[in-house]
């Protein structure tokens, strides 16, 4: 599954500077998320069973309706050779032991590889959302406040957002899964790069972004092994970025989105 993915990664990897000039971020995005699904949930594997089920039930089904038709029963007798391998008995070899095949080292490398990989993030995300919040301090600037209320206003965002401030932020972001905290780093901005700051983050709120970075999270985890799987999720983050930054611009005049 990893190895058949790859090739349309690096496929996608050659026709993204292709791409970014004619198609706008959120397409790339959108393909990035079909193939992390493609990763994670393997549906080329349910197809072929699907299709065997299927097979045999419109075998099943014919061959009811052809016992209904026939008026006639006829009984052959049929000669069937059992190979002497099925024929002879099952011998047990209790000194063999428990043995580990390949595979078994295999899985277990790649089970360990996946959680560390997972308790890595996890537990770098959280101690540094604490980190943040033990040191950021509430902002109480009234044009701030009043920004983005405004904002939130025009993007419907119904949801309270707190803002807080952190010298130790290397960028504004949006933090916290249930309890969105918006973190503004300890520079000064101008009125109108601060108004492009809150409704980037406020964007990534209404979307969601904190979740789908979460996914890709978990496929880079489960593809650990897979360096281009790596280069696909890091792609994916910024094509993320750029998505937002396209929306936070839409329908503005040529000044703006300059």
């Amino acid at each position: 599954l990893s190895i058949s993915a790859s090739f349309a990664i690096l496929i996608f990897l050659f026709l993204a500077a292709f791409l970014n000039r004619r198609f706008p971020a959120k397409w790339n995005y959108f393909i990035w998320t079909f193939l992390a699904l493609w990763l994670i949930f393997p549906f080329q594997k349910l197809l072929p069973r699907q299709n065997l089920l299927t097979n045999i039930e419109n075998n099943l089904q014919k061959e009811q309706e052809s016992r209904n038709t026939d008026d006639e029963k006829t009984y052959s007798q049929i000669m069937v050779e059992i190979p002497p391998q099925l024929s002879t008995p099952i011998v047990r070899h209790p000194e063999q032991g428990f043995r580990i095949s390949f595979v078994d080292i295999a899985a277990v490398i790649w089970l360990i590889g996946s959680l560390t990989f997972l308790s890595v993030h996890l537990i770098g995300y959280v101690r540094y959302k604490k980190e943040i919040l033990k040191d950021g301090s509430l902002i109480e600037d009234a044009q701030i406040l009043q920004q983005l209320q405004m904002l939130s206003d025009d993007l419907q965002i119904k949801k309270k957002v707190t803002v807080v401030k952190c010298s130790k932020s290397d960028c504004p972001m949006v933090v916290g899964f249930f309890r969105p905290t918006l973190v503004l780093s300890g520079e000064l901005y101008p009125a109108e790069e601060l108004f492009f700051i809150l409704k980037h983050e406020l964007i990534h709120l209404k979307h969601r972004d904190v979740y789908r970075k979460l996914f890709f999270v978990i496929c880079n985890a489960l593809h650990w092994f897979n360096p281009l799987v790596w280069m696909m999720c890091r792609q994916a983050a910024v094509d993320l970025e750029l998505a937002c930054d396209e929306r936070v611009v839409w329908n503005a005049d040529y000044h703006v989105r300059k």
